[in-house]
């Protein structure tokens, strides 16, 4: 059996979609089915029912419920739990698929469920007068509170329900949390947000992240051209104003470069819709969703780059405007004969009331359009890493860039002597790099007080034309700082820096004159960070900012481990060699019972642990040549039979072991939120048997490439399980490698 198939946990990049970290096995499974209705009328007191509003009636019909409108429009509802008020069938916490079978004699109504918490929510409207089925996913918020309801019923209306199934989800996704915006290096190698989607709550405009201005917006059954969501409208709510739009602010230093903006929309009862980019709507574009056009821009055409409309389907059209700087995005519902002469110059005089569709609002840095990024917080979302070519799950600790200007060096002070230019092109992509000129020996470019002498500082830094050597990140007496430059973007980093740099930010010293040979030099992106090695870029624009801490914890549930036996597996880089000890264990959430692979407080050394009751059973050490290069490494546990091997090599046996009980989640951390792992991790795997000596060297071997494979991108997110064929895909992509490999070695 191939060792894809016997992993009961896989974890890789490739599992990335919709801002969230799937493990593609299991993609996705289900528990137990639970038919929740009853049989007939006397099976009521023993199994599930529905309950009616008001005077409305149920029955229990030859295994059908019916249910019959008489005076209640919510129709009834139904708990999932025995009868009513007794013991649950469902655990806090755990995620459910819901799955609906029934059919209503006329007109339409609507399904609404609520998992315990954060309210009611609706379901498709259902007219289908022959029997459907309609599923839905939560997580269960409440023991025995937790139901579902018709909702919208009129008179003369009668649902008759099939069947009704509950299932846990048995998946292995991790829980991720960062609750603030981090960077990473994407396909493309620029640097970019996480997530690039600079708007929060891209889909619900009428939440609280949109200032509305003489607008309002409402529900709507039309479909999304892009996903099965629905779209909002957006109306002006009177006449007579001079203007009607719903803005959203853009943080800094965002809005201090080149912004894409965007929207999907569809014309309503107008047919005109508005995107401007700045307070008092000075700058903007207009277009027409009948015929596909953009209107009118602003004649300040300095400062917007570009416009443009094209279709998405469905009546739908990407609307979208690239502007120079962008302090808010604003989107204005507009009647056929609004112009931006009359719109952005607050003359336009609205005669009637009238509505637009809108969905999907994005904002981008750069000149180009994203793929469309749904966004709610804009936090909590993992970062993917392209530094090194290949994708990687990048986890950091929390860091604060103590530079308080980052690109604008503008801010930064001088001795005299210095040019600067901007719009240059920067590792981001966008034109916000800065050339530096001055004259050899005569000047500096620093923030006072914003580094230490031990911090890591970090800039990045190209030349103009050529090579040539500069003084970057700390005093010109420094011996650490002198670095070659080339015409391509390279980081550099300063850890350390002797006492003579005192406690400023030096991005560029011209004054030692035998270090310098450059008289000009591009730089971007500034950061100092109280540690002895640099993160992740930091944007700054006024002050110190702070990235949290990643963390990817309690992945996986009983099914998916085996207590007696097994195997955790992970192919990781170390960010630096710096001492401290990060842990990937399986547990029961304690430090009683795990199976464990960790980096020591010993510089280069990895380590394998089974703990059993509190009491270490295995503890088996290596030291390898570099952590920070990429290691695969496996821990084998098994009664006394216990093998730590490390890049296709058995290195360390422990024949005197006992084997830990209760083994439910898999985490970044050692089980309790502590030591968690940061580096880069490009696969994390868990299988349920103690695999031979080897399948262990292959596993962990230089040419495992199979086990990376793009795992159909997470059935494309979890919604068409049945549309793939799993195996044909896996046999596929071997016969492709081995072709390949083949290939490559003659």
């Amino acid at each position: 059996m191939s060792l894809l198939k016997k992993a009961s946990i896989i974890t890789t990049p490739t599992a990335y979609a919709e801002d969230y970290l799937y493990s593609i096995k299991p993609a996705y499974a289900l528990g137990e089915n639970l038919n929740v209705l009853p049989s007939s009328d006397s099976a009521v007191g023993n199994h599930y029912k529905f309950s009616p509003y008001g005077n409305n009636t149920v029955q229990y019909v030859n295994g059908e419920t019916i249910i019959t409108h008489v005076d209640n429009t919510s129709g009834a509802f139904h708990y999932f739990r025995t009868s009513y008020n007794t013991t649950s069938i469902l655990t806090v916490n755990k995620k459910y698929k819901v799955e609906i079978s029934f059919k209503v004699n006329t007109g339409s109504f609507t399904w609404q469920y609520n998992a315990g918490v954060g309210g009611t929510l609706s379901l498709d409207e259902s007219s289908n007068t022959e029997f459907e089925t309609i599923g839905y996913s939560f997580i269960a918020g409440h023991a025995t509170n937790t139901f579902i309801r018709t909702a919208g019923m009129g008179s003369g209306q009668v649902v008759t329900v099939k069947k009704i199934t509950i299932q846990e989800i048995t998946d292995a996704d991790f829980d991720f949390d960062r609750n603030s915006i981090g960077t990473r290096v994407n396909e493309d190698y620029l640097i970019e947000d996480v997530p690039y989607n600079l708007i929060t709550r891209s889909e619900d405009f009428s939440n609280a992240a949109y200032t509305k201005y003489n607008a309002s917006i409402a529900e709507t059954t039309i479909q999304s051209p892009i996903s099965g969501s629905y779209v909002e409208s957006i109306s002006n709510t009177n006449t007579g104003t001079t203007y009607s739009f719903i803005s959203q602010n853009l943080a800094a230093p965002d809005r201090e470069v080149n912004i894409t903006l965007s929207v999907y929309a569809k014309k309503g009862t107008y047919n005109r819709l508005g995107i401007s980019s700045r307070s008092g709507d000075t700058f903007g574009a207009i277009y027409d969703l009948e015929n596909g056009t953009v209107v009118d821009t602003h004649p300040n055409t300095g400062h917007i780059l570009a416009s443009s409309i094209q279709s998405a389907g469905n009546d739908f059209y990407l609307c979208s405007i690239t502007v120079v700087k962008s302090v808010q995005y604003n989107i204005h519902p507009l009647p056929s004969n609004a112009s931006t002469a009359s719109l952005l110059l607050g003359n336009l005089s609205y005669t009637e009331t009238g509505n637009v569709n809108i969905f999907g609002a994005q904002a981008v840095k750069g000149s180009d359009l994203k793929p469309y990024l749904k966004t709610t917080d804009r936090l909590d979302i993992p970062r993917i890493d392209y530094t090194n070519g290949e994708g990687s799950i990048l986890l950091e600790p929390q860091r604060t860039n103590t530079v308080q200007y980052s690109q604008d060096f503008s801010q930064y002070n001088s001795g005299g002597g210095l040019t600067l230019t901007t719009g240059f092109l920067a590792p981001d992509g966008t034109n916000s790099a800065t050339k530096i000129t001055a004259t050899i020996g005569t000047s500096s470019l620093y923030r006072s007080g914003e580094s230490s002498t031990t911090a890591s500082r970090t800039i990045w830094a190209r030349t103009v034309s050529g090579t040539g050597q500069a003084v970057l990140l700390s005093y010109f007496g420094n011996t650490n700082n002198a670095f070659t430059i080339t015409e391509k973007w390279q980081r550099f980093e300063v850890n350390s820096a002797v006492a003579t740099g005192g406690t400023n930010f030096y991005a560029i010293d011209f004054r030692n004159g035998f270090a310098n040979s450059l008289s000009e030099i591009i730089i971007w992106g500034a950061q100092s960070e109280e540690a002895t090695y640099a993160t992740s870029l930091i944007h700054t624009s006024g002050s110190a900012v702070t990235r949290s801490a990643d963390a990817a914890n309690n992945a996986g549930n009983s099914d998916l481990f085996n207590d007696s036996e097994g195997v955790l597996y992970c192919e990781i880089k170390a960010t630096a060699n710096d001492l401290s000890q990060r842990r990937i264990t399986i547990s029961d959430g304690s430090l009683n019972n795990r199976i464990g692979i960790e980096y020591t407080s010993s510089s280069n050394q990895i380590r394998g642990r089974v703990t059993d009751g509190g009491s270490g059973q295995a503890d088996m050490t290596y030291t390898a040549i570099d952590i920070t290069e990429y290691i695969k490494i496996a821990v084998k546990y098994k009664v006394n039979d216990c093998a730590l091997y490390v890049n296709g090599q058995e290195v360390v046996v422990d024949t005197s072991a006992t084997m830990p009980s209760g083994l439910d989640k898999l985490s970044f951390d050692q089980a309790t939120s502590v030591l968690n792992y940061y580096g880069n991790v490009k696969s994390v795997m868990v299988f349920k048997e103690a695999l031979t000596d080897l399948e262990l060297e292959k596993l962990t071997g230089y040419n495992n490439h199979e086990l990376y494979m793009n795992y159909y991108n997470r059935l494309s997110y979890l919604g068409l399980v049945e549309e793939y064929n799993v195996e044909s895909d896996i046999n596929n992509y071997i016969l492709w490698y081995q072709v390949y490999y083949k290939y490559q070695v003659l």
